[in-house]
């Protein structure tokens, strides 16, 4: 063998994929939707299938999918608990 046969054939480097400009945002509106905002978790878990759509059609082009799946959950645990908080509240003032 030659050195530029021997050179040709060294295994491919691996190379992680970068998270898509959205994936931040996301995980930080569910972490923030979890304070209780209504309006941050109703973000996050919107923009979370959104974006997870645009994953799931371009398979392989965007890493950090698990942030966004986060993100879209911390939402819909915030948005679920801001719910029953305004239940409470109004069952409270109604007495």
């Amino acid at each position: 063998m030659t050195d530029t046969e021997t050179k040709n054939t060294a295994p491919p480097r691996a190379t992680t994929l970068q998270g898509h400009p959205d994936t931040s945002t996301i995980f930080v509106l569910g972490l923030v939707g979890l304070s209780g905002t209504f309006v941050f978790g109703g973000c996050a878990w919107y923009f979370g299938n959104r974006l997870l759509r645009k994953y799931d059609a371009e398979p392989g082009r965007w890493g950090r999918r698990g942030w966004v799946q986060a993100g879209r959950v911390m939402g819909m645990v915030g948005t679920g608990l801001s719910v029953v908080n305004t239940g409470l509240v109004l069952v409270g003032l109604a007495q």
